[in-house]
């Protein structure tokens, strides 16, 4: 469930249209501590950093008030 979860938040932070809409949602948080879990599979982790990284990439997203 968690490689659905953090696959599927990666492959729509993809699309720059989307990062506002998930941060204004509050992706970061959990995404951030998906990242952060120990001993989890690490493509996981790698698709819940991947995410991060996506949504760090736009300039729209750094504008975004965070709940």
């Amino acid at each position: 469930m968690q490689r659905v979860g953090a696959y599927g938040c990666l492959n729509i932070c993809v699309q720059e249209r989307h990062r506002s809409t998930m941060v204004k949602a509050g992706i970061l948080l959990p995404l951030a501590q998906l990242a952060l879990v120990e001993g989890l599979e690490l493509e996981i982790q790698r698709f819940a950093v991947l995410a991060l990284c996506n949504l760090a990439t736009s300039d729209e997203t750094h504008e975004v008030r965070c709940l």
